[in-house]
């Protein structure tokens, strides 16, 4: 994607901004069935009055002439002088399009008052992007989403194309860092179209461990499996390193630990599908920690899958395993490594042929223009056959000399 000027990001918020102004207030009003003009002309609050007219923002059409509209604003503001919905109002009524001076006098002094009056601070996120202020605008968005969690469904869409810009990557790491609401959640939700990831890594790095553990432990996981899946290798192995207990060996090995058999980690961490017929289990602790496998006649699968991340070369794996019962005969357990999205690098002999428990398999290739790889423990038993069950431990990758 090509990368955005600092000014091109600026007017996108403020398009942003712009398209979001009707939305939010119309939602919000569910259509309000008054004659306005006669609701300003009756005696009583004009507090009430105030909050009836901010109820037909986004319906211009439904509201009364500016001139009356103005005068109940001016007439709550003798009494309250720090109104915010008034001053609201008379951001509104001033240009309901948000875009004139005279709305951002009334806005600006609204948006002091409170933070939470979402015309005005929209108003002002234009009035921002239109200065080329991005990290301004950016501000102003943050308070409407702090005081209005479900704008995120209409903005986040919108504003994930500014990721493209290395001036709004920088401001949403910074809102990242100061723990906002909603950064971490729009980072997830950009993560969800592949083209956006490697922006979306870019941001976690900028932020880095400053980001509230709670925050990168909870989204972190299917952060790594976003960046994984979008083929940003690179960003997977730096987002996994921030979870909390996370480090980038985990995509380089595919050792058995309680951390490595710890689904918040996402890709990183092994993955455990089951059938009717075969399955996989982690069994023990600490450095007795294993993979227990069960599989019935008629099974056909994938018990164990790892991705990893391993450089080109020479490498040789090795594994402890335990037989619960005697290998039948058309009982076949296998690992198999492969290219993702490509062919099979190596796939090990019958695992329940060997003698004895520990084994060193011969050595095998990772090619170049191989990035990212899946090892995968695939059990088949003949329909029919007795059942079987054993356990791994101690699995190890080693690189290999080339003399082997």
């Amino acid at each position: 994607m090509a990368r955005l000027s600092f000014r091109t990001t600026a007017v996108m918020i403020g398009a942003i901004a712009l398209g979001s102004l009707a939305f939010l207030d119309a939602a919000r009003a569910s259509m309000v069935e008054i004659n306005p003009s006669l609701a300003v002309a009756l005696p009583g609050s004009e507090d009430a009055q105030v909050r009836l007219l901010s109820a037909l923002m986004g319906q211009p059409d439904k509201g009364p002439p500016k001139a009356a509209a103005m005068a109940v604003a001016r007439e709550r503001l003798r009494d309250e002088p720090l109104d915010g919905d008034a001053l609201n109002l008379m951001a509104y009524v001033s240009d309901p399009t948000g875009r004139s001076a005279e709305t951002r006098k009334y806005a600006d002094l609204a948006t002091q008052v409170s933070k939470r009056q979402i015309f005005s601070q929209l108003a002002m996120t234009y009035g921002a992007a239109s200065a080329n202020d991005t990290v301004a605008a950016l501000d102003r968005f943050d308070a409407v989403l702090r005081s209005r969690p479900d704008a995120g469904a209409l903005f986040f869409p919108r504003l994930r194309p500014a990721l493209a810009s290395p001036e709004m990557r920088a401001a949403i790491a910074g809102l990242a860092r100061d723990d906002s609401p909603w950064a971490m959640d729009f980072l997830l939700f950009s993560s969800g179209e592949p083209q956006f990831s490697p922006f979306v890594s870019d941001v976690l790095r900028r932020s880095g461990t400053a980001v509230p553990e709670r925050q990168r432990a909870l989204l972190g996981g299917p952060l790594v499996t976003r960046a994984f899946e979008a083929a940003d290798y690179a960003g997977a192995r730096d987002i996994v390193a921030l979870v909390p207990g996370g480090s980038k060996a985990l995509f380089t090995s595919p050792a058995l630990s309680e951390r490595s058999l710890d689904t918040r980690y996402g890709a990183a961490s092994w993955s455990l599908p089951s059938s009717a017929a075969g399955s996989a289990s982690a069994t023990g602790k600490g450095a007795d920690v294993g993979l227990s496998v069960y599989a019935t006649g008629g099974a056909h699968d994938v018990v164990a899958i790892k991705n990893l991340l391993l450089a080109p070369g020479r490498y040789a794996m090795s594994h402890a395993l335990v037989a619960g019962m005697n290998a039948a005969e058309g009982a076949d357990a296998r690992w198999r490594l492969s290219c993702i999205g490509r062919s099979d690098i190596w796939i090990s002999p019958n695992l329940l042929a060997g003698e004895g428990t520990k084994r060193t398999f011969a050595p095998f290739t990772v090619p170049s223009g191989c990035p990212a790889q899946r090892l995968e423990l695939r059990t088949d038993v003949v329909f029919g056959q007795p059942s079987i069950d054993f356990t791994v431990r101690n699995l190890a990758l080693k690189r290999a000399s080339a003399a082997n």
